[in-house]
């Protein structure tokens, strides 16, 4: 979450004050669209982190023994948000970076 708000902020800061007629800027909205879906997927992935421990807790108080997967789907889904979150911050990065790429070219 820190990397992807960062790499938002940074990326605020480099249009204002390096790249002050910018081009392709295209890769920049793609960057923050990625930004965003990353920030976005661990939000929901911390909801569903809190209610797979929430299934583990209550499981684990009824007495049942421990379970390689009692949370169920919501563990699953943890996993999987997290991944993509990832993934979307790592193409962020890219597509910023190429966008730097064209706008440092006359510098």
């Amino acid at each position: 979450m820190t990397l992807a708000a960062g790499a938002l902020g940074i990326s605020i800061a480099f249009i204002h004050n390096v790249a002050s007629r910018p081009v392709q800027v295209a890769w920049l909205g793609a960057a923050w669209v990625l930004f965003s879906l990353s920030l976005l997927l661990i939000l929901v992935s911390f909801l569903t982190s809190q209610l797979a421990l929430r299934k583990e807790i209550a499981w684990i108080d009824s007495g049942r023994p421990e379970g390689d997967n009692t949370s169920g789907n919501a563990g699953r889904w943890t996993v999987i948000l997290n991944c993509l979150a990832a993934l979307a911050l790592i193409a962020g990065v890219g597509c910023l970076v190429v966008f730097a790429l064209y706008n440092l070219e006359g510098r």
